[in-house]
């Protein structure tokens, strides 16, 4: 079977399902990573919410910095390494959105945080989690 070459030189690499969907879910996770800090940053206007955590920020952006380079290469178990980040991330992010949960429940704000951002940022970051482990199943 001949290798297929390009005009400089270089052999191509064959894009597979795996790696695109590494890749996509690389780029949601910086994307939310990015829009976490915004939103909590530049948004609190000096109060950080109750659910921002900067180890979630760095988990994600990691992650998807993790998933864009190393999902698409042929290390043989590199597509768990943005799966851990993200899933520590999503799993930290899930217990701060506790606290302005059961404040919405119990219709008392005794702990704090805005739910509707804890929500958004829980689902965003659920999805990449869920794309990161379905691409590392994918060849």
């Amino acid at each position: 079977m001949a290798r297929k070459v390009n005009k400089v030189g270089k052999e191509k690499v064959k894009k597979t399902a795996g790696a695109r969907l590494s890749k996509f879910a690389g780029i949601v996770a910086i994307l939310s990573a990015l829009g976490y800090i915004a939103v909590y940053q530049l948004g609190a206007k000096g109060a950080v919410d109750r659910v921002f955590q900067m180890q979630n920020f760095l988990l994600m952006l990691v992650g998807g910095l993790l998933g864009l380079t190393i999902g698409a290469s042929k290390v043989k178990f590199g597509r768990i390494l943005p799966v851990a980040c993200y899933s520590v991330a999503v799993a930290s992010h899930y217990v701060e959105s506790a606290y302005p949960l059961a404040d919405a429940l119990t219709g008392v704000n005794f702990l704090g945080g805005n739910l509707t951002l804890a929500i958004v940022f829980a689902v965003a970051f659920t999805i990449t989690a869920l794309l990161s482990i379905l691409a590392s199943f994918k060849e």
